[in-house]
C-alpha cells in the first residue's frame, strides 16, 4: 500500500492509503503507530473500501513531539482529512 507524507509548518505526517478512494481516517491513540490499523486497512481494501492511517506527530514515522496541546493535534487531523479529500 503507498505511503504519503503530509509536510505541515512543524512536522512530517506519514500515513499508509488503502484502495482507490478513502473512506475512512483511522488514527490510533497515544503510545501507538499506524501499524496498529495495517489489518484493518487490509479488511476494508477486501470489501472494496479506502482508507489513510497516518502516524500521529512524535509517533511512528511522523516527526514532531507528542507533548503538544489538544489544539495542535486536532490541525494535524484537519491536515490529514484535506490530504485525503
Amino acid at each position: 500500500m503507498p505511503k504519503i507524507t503530509i509536510s505541515t509548518n512543524t512536522v512530517d505526517l506519514v500515513g499508509r492509503l488503502s484502495g482507490h478512494q478513502h473512506d475512512f481516517l483511522l488514527v490510533h491513540a497515544g503510545g501507538e503507530s499506524k501499524k496498529v490499523w495495517y489489518s484493518v486497512q487490509e479488511r476494508l481494501s477486501r470489501a472494496g473500501l479506502g482508507s489513510a492511517a497516518f502516524a500521529q506527530r512524535g509517533h511512528g514515522e511522523s516527526s514532531g513531539s507528542r507533548a503538544e496541546d489538544i489544539q495542535t493535534f486536532a490541525n494535524d487531523l484537519v491536515a490529514m482529512i484535506a490530504a485525503c479529500d
